[in-house]
């Protein structure tokens, strides 16, 4: 089997995919595994073991030859298209496109794989995506909040490796590191580092101003743990471009009798440094996801447009310290638009070093105490990865309440609608994950609490389900007559009536997306228009159904009725 991969973003979202890539090697042992890459992304490849042939895509040279008068005419069309000579000329039996936008979209329509996954872009502009995963990450790109999925799940549910990395087959191979050290990493590292113990990496600047930390709360947070652990050597990590501004960080923590050092390295490099450390305290960088890849534990301070929710660190036990400022995460391509910078500036140093003091002692019961220390301004937030079967991100002392619950219900209700999956042994497998999950996060919760809670959300989808019956036997009468523009709006109004019930709604709230969409539709014709909200519906039916199981089965295994069963209860 041959498969080749699209990846062209940076090389951040490259290596936090790494792990993808692996377990696609553990999937198909003895398949030709290719990616195709941005060139500039290029010091990345000795890293990927699980790649057997790189394609370099060279943007800026393609750039180059449109913009540049002095260029022959047909450089860039040439460039491009010795590039898919070279492509096509190993033909495909997998192309998977892990970039979500219209350039690799193009790519792929140009790659006759004889299966494309992932946004596909023809000659006719009609696009398609081959997944129920992929054409919902197009979505998911534009909702705010917190119920959504890392991306890293996405990809992973999409091309069915959920389950197969967990298979007595490929167990051994889906536990390598997603990226492997090389040996010029390793001499590197050892020249810096030598074979420290206590070593703490520490990353301090991003490529993109929003999402830095104040320089001098850093050095702050960082003296402040440095004198509670006087043995931590502080490997200030730097690229070369970086050197001028960090050396002077570097020379205030020595000043003040703390063992620090700047780390200029190679990405190969900057990786085995990574990889000798206790603890990495970062931002949200690409170096974040080297740590994720080879299992050091992660601090990441989150600021500005980083999302801690689609793009964290996919390592279990990775913490995140991310403000409460309303409006973060904010857009990447809009800068602040606040005159102070508030979502770093309240993230305070003493809370960086107190946390970062409990990963480097390797503990972690301070920690609900420091988030609530901290409350006011600031969320101590913690990956599990293990627990639900996905990457979830939670407070370290998650409160049990109608929303919080809801969420997790609400996200597992959406993670088996979009797979499709009802078959009651895997429907049942999953609730028993969810049930595993909430149990562990919320160990004092009694039973008759959660017996409470989950039958007021039962009531709640059965008044749904009523509801939804309603549309369905208004749409029944509106099919003859969607085209009487008085009819059509009454039934939008309905709808209207309906979303606001939902909007407040823990359990509910995701319908809004679909009702927003048909909604807001005044331009449509009346048939796509009546088509749009038929399917709104249909959709809105099926996962309240699934929201009556899960409930259902919820309350039996967290309200002390017995012994799980999934053919009993589903």
């Amino acid at each position: 089997m041959k498969i080749l991969v699209l990846s062209l973003l940076r090389i951040g979202d490259i290596a936090m995919s790494a792990g993808v890539l692996r377990d696609l090697r553990a999937r198909y042992p003895e398949a030709q595994i290719d990616l195709l890459l941005n060139k500039q992304c290029s010091q990345i490849a000795p890293l990927l073991k699980s790649v057997d042939h790189f394609y370099y895509f060279d943007r800026q040279a393609l750039q180059a030859g449109l913009g540049d008068a002095n260029a022959p005419v047909f450089q860039s069309y040439e460039l491009l298209n010795e590039l898919l000579d070279q492509v096509t000329e190993t033909h495909y039996d997998l192309a998977i496109n892990l970039t979500q936008y219209r350039l690799s979209g193009w790519l792929m329509g140009l790659i006759p794989a004889k299966k494309r996954i992932g946004l596909v872009l023809e000659a006719d502009g009609r696009a398609s995506f081959n997944s129920n995963w992929f054409r919902y990450m197009n979505v998911q790109i534009d909702q705010e909040g917190v119920e959504v999925f890392h991306f890293n799940d996405i990809f992973r549910f999409a091309l069915g490796l959920e389950n197969a990395v967990q298979t007595e087959l490929v167990s051994s191979n889906s536990q390598q590191p997603a990226l492997v050290e090389t040996e010029a990493g390793q001499l590197e590292a050892h020249a810096i580092v030598g074979e420290s113990k206590t070593l703490v990496s520490v990353q301090m600047l991003t490529s993109d101003t929003k999402k830095d930390y104040p320089l001098v709360q850093y050095v702050r947070a960082l003296s402040d743990f440095a004198k509670r652990h006087p043995d931590a050597q502080l490997a200030i990590l730097a690229a070369p471009f970086e050197q001028e501004r960090l050396e002077p960080v570097v020379s205030q923590l020595k000043a003040a009798g703390h063992k620090a050092f700047l780390a200029v390295t190679s990405f190969e490099g900057a990786l085995s440094v990574v990889k000798r450390s206790r603890l990495l305290i970062t931002l949200d960088t690409s170096i974040k996801h080297l740590a994720a890849a080879v299992g050091t534990p992660v601090l990441e301070i989150c600021v500005g447009s980083a999302d801690p929710y689609r793009t964290g660190a996919d390592l279990q036990g990775a913490i995140v310290l991310q403000s409460k400022e309303a409006c973060a995460p904010c857009s990447h391509s809009k800068a602040c638009h606040r005159e102070t910078h508030f979502c770093s500036s309240r993230i305070s140093s003493s809370a960086v070093a107190l946390v970062a003091g409990e990963l480097y002692e390797k503990r972690t019961f301070q920690l609900a105490a420091i988030a609530e220390d901290e409350s006011e301004d600031l969320e101590i937030l913690r990956v599990d990865r293990k627990a639900a079967g996905f990457y979830a991100l939670t407070p370290v002392a998650e409160d049990f309440t109608e929303a919080n619950i809801g969420r997790w219900i609400d996200l597992q209700c959406k993670k088996l609608w979009i797979t499709g999956n009802e078959a009651p042994d895997d429907l049942g497998t999953e609730i028993l994950k969810l049930s595993r999950f909430l149990k562990a996060h919320h160990t004092k919760v009694a039973d008759f609490e959660w017996r409470h809670l989950l039958e007021d959300f039962e009531r709640r989808a059965m008044e749904i389900e009523g509801r939804i019956n309603g549309f369905k036997a208004g749409l029944r009468y509106l099919h003859g007559t969607y085209e009487d523009p008085q009819k059509l709006s009454e039934f939008v109004r309905g709808l209207i009536h309906f979303r606001e019930k939902t909007r407040g709604s823990a359990l509910f709230s995701s319908f809004r997306k679909s009702l927003d969409q048909v909604i807001e539709d005044d331009i449509s014709p009346a048939f796509t228009r009546f088509r749009h909200i038929h399917d709104a519906v249909s959709e809105i039916e099926a996962r309240t159904q699934l929201h009556l199981k899960i409930l259902r089965t919820l309350t039996s295994l967290l309200a002390g009725e017995g012994a799980f069963d999934s053919q009993e209860h589903l």
